[in-house]
């Protein structure tokens, strides 16, 4: 199955912005997260989303220009099922650099825009895969961690502070004529 992330990464005084931008409250009693929120002791704003049957919203080009405006904001991808790993940093609505990899299509790492000066030392500490081979596919996340304390798979709590959970508006089902026919509402 593997492991699979999404977050987002800011300054923590947009806390109240993110919030509103992504339509969110504090998680009532009895229903499920949408999003998992920490202030780290670096004064970043960690949202994670919880993805609970829905398509993830952090990965999307429009989410993440709308997340963006008026703020930096780092967004990670962690999907170990399809070895698919990123890291991307936007401002003021437009992609700043990305460093992505999916192994599945074999084109290895992929780096685009000014990447972080850090980016070719923590290839060299990366290392190598089991076959000898660049490790590209740690790159982003190894990235992730030096930038922003998570890396998708270390728990991190030592630096995080009490974890906010949040839910957006309840959608309402609509059910189909059968379930109607047969007893349903609506």
């Amino acid at each position: 199955m593997g492991t699979t992330s999404s977050w987002l990464v800011c300054d923590a005084e947009h806390l109240e912005d993110v919030k509103g931008l992504l339509g969110v409250t504090d998680k009532p009693e009895g229903r499920e997260p949408e999003f998992s929120a920490f202030v780290s002791s670096r004064g970043q704003l960690l949202v994670f989303e919880c993805r609970g049957g829905r398509e993830w919203r952090f990965d999307g080009e429009e989410e993440r220009r709308r997340l963006s405006v008026g703020r930096e904001v780092i967004f990670c991808t962690l999907m170990t099922s399809v070895d698919w790993s990123e890291i991307a940093q936007w401002k003021d609505g437009e992609e700043v650099w990305r460093v992505s990899c999916l192994l599945e299509s074999g084109d290895g790492l992929e780096v685009r825009g000014e990447v972080p000066e850090c980016l070719e030392r923590v290839k060299r500490e990366v290392g190598e895969d089991e076959d000898g081979e660049p490790d590209e596919f740690s790159v982003p996340m190894a990235l992730a961690r030096e930038l922003t304390g998570f890396d998708g798979e270390g728990d991190g709590a030592e630096e995080w502070g009490k974890p906010m959970e949040w839910v957006g508006p309840e959608r309402e089902v609509k059910r189909g004529w059968f379930a109607r026919w047969f007893g349903g509402k609506k």
